[in-house]
């Protein structure tokens, strides 16, 4: 979980990317699990806890952009 980092990759007046995740390479195998090993999910618990604030985050950028633009 510690090893979550987020980068705003681009960003114009109209739309914003970034980029979620790890660079630990064993991510994938926690995440999903393996024939020998359960699933320890540890992304989707995050966004599903987070998807509130990620939402009103969202919504500021996207009304900052609006009003911005109506200027």
């Amino acid at each position: 979980v510690n090893s979550i980092k987020s980068e705003l990759v681009s960003s114009s007046d109209t739309d914003a990317w970034a980029n979620v995740g790890t660079g630990v390479e064993y991510a994938e195998y926690l995440e999903f699990g393996t024939s020998r090993m359960e699933a320890r999910p540890f992304m989707r618990p995050a966004y599903d806890e987070n998807l509130d604030q990620i939402t009103e985050t969202v919504k500021t950028w996207a009304k900052r952009q609006i009003d911005g633009a109506t200027r």
